[in-house]
């Protein structure tokens, strides 16, 4: 989340100070920014995109009882 924060924000402040404010070190902002996307990331981002469609099929009216039915069903 920090690096993620200094990613989007890189263009406005230097990396060394927000590194700094948010105790982290710039060489693992660096690392971080050249890792692949982990399996865990990469399934969480797959279940956001259905769950989003889901919701947005049902006209945005389902919860989350509904929507993990739905999601099963499939």
């Amino acid at each position: 989340m920090r690096f993620a924060f200094i990613q989007t924000e890189k263009a406005t402040y230097s990396v060394r100070a927000m590194c700094r404010l948010l105790e982290v070190s710039p060489s693992g902002f660096y690392a971080w920014q050249v890792r692949p996307e982990s399996a865990h990331a990469r399934r969480d981002r797959h279940v956001r995109s259905r769950v989003c469609a889901s919701f947005e099929a049902n006209r945005r009216r389902y919860g989350s009882r509904r929507i993990h039915e739905d999601l099963r069903d499939q």
